[in-house]
């Protein structure tokens, strides 16, 4: 397999609750030199195949040399592999790049945008399908879609899983709005009154009356919160395919970034993080 190449394999698989059938497809495409590249032919594989999940790695391996002997280790602009795939293809996808510019390593996931529930049934016609039901096929498509396209068992099942329900936040402040508890704390929060008139009328008193400091009943992200927002988190946590841990963050997303790389990354340990290439810069 070290000269250019195309191998295909196949993986069917059925789950016998759904009654969900996939069958995975396994694309290697190996060339040599820039010309002649797998790139070329993402636009008629994909819509030869016209597959709801794709996942695409290119890796460009080894170097080559100039007429001058400098060796090449990348002889071609790319910066995504969404930059070889027609717009009319893209549009149909929602697309993520997960890219290792340092070592020539891009990688994209797709996920198809529209369902036509037709094309997923066997000798059925869609229209012979109670509503109920498509719909409920329509859904039970759609998790298996997303979990293939994250990688992980979003939708996980069982007894052990919390009421994804309940909004811990939202009922403490419901709680507190009837609650006949004046706020001695700091100034500025005190459930709208001293507000201007204005901004009463601009956001409106429903509103203004949940302006609250982070009082006992509304636990604290201070210190390990230990109420309301721990349960929050810990719903947040499972309901983003069972993460060990999710943190709420105040002072919008670059706090949490910034908290992210801190404890990501080793103090002069030489690390460099790498942001998508289509990651928004602030100056």
């Amino acid at each position: 397999m070290d000269k250019s190449h195309v191998t295909v394999h196949t993986y069917p698989e059925y789950h016998p609750e759904t009654s969900i059938a996939t069958c995975r497809v396994d694309i290697d495409v190996s060339t040599c030199g820039g010309e002649i590249t797998p790139l070329s032919t993402l636009d008629f594989l994909i819509n030869s195949f016209d597959s709801d999940i794709i996942t695409i790695d290119y890796r460009v391996r080894g170097f080559t040399r100039s007429v001058a002997g400098e060796k090449l280790y990348l002889d071609h602009n790319i910066t995504s592999i969404q930059d070889y795939i027609g717009r009319d293809v893209l549009e149909k996808y929602d697309a993520v790049d997960i890219n290792v510019f340092q070592a020539n390593m891009f990688h994209t996931k797709m996920l198809i945008k529209e369902m036509d529930l037709q094309n997923y049934l066997f000798n059925s016609d869609v229209y012979e399908v109670p509503p109920k039901t498509r719909l409920a096929i329509t859904n039970a498509l759609r998790r298996e879609m997303i979990e293939i396209f994250s990688g992980c068992n979003v939708y996980r099942g069982g007894a052990d899983l919390k009421d994804q329900s309940g909004a811990p936040l939202m009922e403490a402040l419901q709680r507190l709005r009837t609650d006949r508890l004046v706020p001695f704390d700091v100034p500025g929060h005190k459930r709208g009154q001293g507000n201007p008139p204005e901004l009463l009328a601009f956001l409106g008193r429903d509103c203004l009356s949940v302006d609250v400091n982070s009082m006992k009943p509304l636990d604290n992200l201070t210190h390990p919160p230990t109420g309301v927002i721990k349960e929050a988190e810990e719903l947040a946590a499972e309901s983003f395919g069972g993460a060990g841990h999710a943190f709420f963050m105040v002072g919008g997303t670059t706090s949490a970034v910034q908290a992210m790389v801190l404890a990501a990354v080793q103090r002069g340990g030489g690390n460099h993080p790498a942001p998508p290439q289509r990651t928004p810069k602030r100056n």
